[in-house]
């Protein structure tokens, strides 16, 4: 019997361990971004806007305004991915 259990012992101990250390979600599916389209279009927008600032030319004298107007897009599309009203 004593052999039973000191051969089970280690076993038992890692069990116990790994329930404690590893976390549990509070919920079991990974929340889901709402507004995904949004988000995509402000991903583009982010690369729109890195190509300008690292572009060799000013695009006809267009650049630095179109960078300010694609900032402020990119603002106005993050406010409306926040509303969470339909």
């Amino acid at each position: 019997m004593k052999r039973i259990f000191w051969t089970f012992l280690p076993l038992a101990t890692l069990m116990v361990i790994s329930t404690i250390l590893i976390p549990t979600p509070a919920d079991p599916q990974p929340p889901r971004r709402s507004h995904a389209r949004i988000w995509e279009a402000i991903r583009s927008l982010e690369d729109a806007r890195e190509y300008m600032r690292t572009a060799r030319h000013d695009f006809c004298g267009h650049r630095v305004r179109a960078m300010e107007d694609t900032d402020r897009a990119i603002r106005q599309m993050r406010d409306a991915a926040a509303c969470e009203r339909y």
